[in-house]
């Protein structure tokens, strides 16, 4: 007796029941258009609870971003905004770690510091059309470093009651977003 071989046939019932890409990796485009509008408008006070989910997408982005829009000016950085971002949020961790009475997640700190990172990437893209090489662009960069920093001190604020500390945060982000914006510009 010989059993002729079954072939199996997807079924469309799986297919259908499979949960979209993103929501399998964890990315929702939902929150990470929250947090960016967070930076984008510093002066509006933050929701406390935007980052307690720490979704590495969005900074992985912005990295990526601030990479290929200074490719586009001649610049090829990848390295240094990789190292310059790890170092810069594995440091800034441990600062805020001694800081914070309950500690701080290292994803969270990387988090809101790669979302602040979107002062500098409009800053790359205008050094894509026009030159900061001068009085203009130091000024530019300035500004940028300003925003970046008094966007991210005002998450960590916020998010993490960090009120008392704020201005002890505040340097080393700006030191950080200095190395940044000094990549862009020069």
């Amino acid at each position: 007796m010989s059993s002729a071989p079954t072939t199996s046939s997807p079924s469309n019932e799986d297919f259908d029941n499979e949960l979209p890409l993103l929501e399998e990796l964890g990315i929702n485009i939902d929150h990470i258009t929250l947090k960016t509008k967070a930076i984008m408008t510093p002066l509006k006070a933050p929701d406390s609870h935007l980052y307690d989910d720490t979704d590495m997408a969005g900074p992985l982005c912005f990295a990526l971003l601030l990479g290929v829009t200074l490719m586009l000016t001649g610049k090829l950085h990848f390295g240094y905004i990789y190292g310059f971002g790890v170092f810069g949020c594995l440091a800034l961790s441990g600062v805020v770690n001694l800081m914070h009475p309950t500690g701080v997640d290292t994803w969270r700190c990387f988090s809101i510091l790669g979302y602040s990172l979107v002062p500098v990437n409009i800053l790359a893209v205008i050094a894509i059309v026009i030159s900061l090489k001068g009085f203009f662009g130091l000024m530019l960069g300035c500004v940028t470093i300003g925003w970046s920093t008094f966007a991210s001190v005002r998450v960590f604020d916020k998010c993490l009651n960090m009120r008392d500390q704020r201005w002890l945060v505040a340097y080393p982000i700006a030191l950080l977003y200095s190395c940044f914006v000094m990549i862009t510009v020069f």
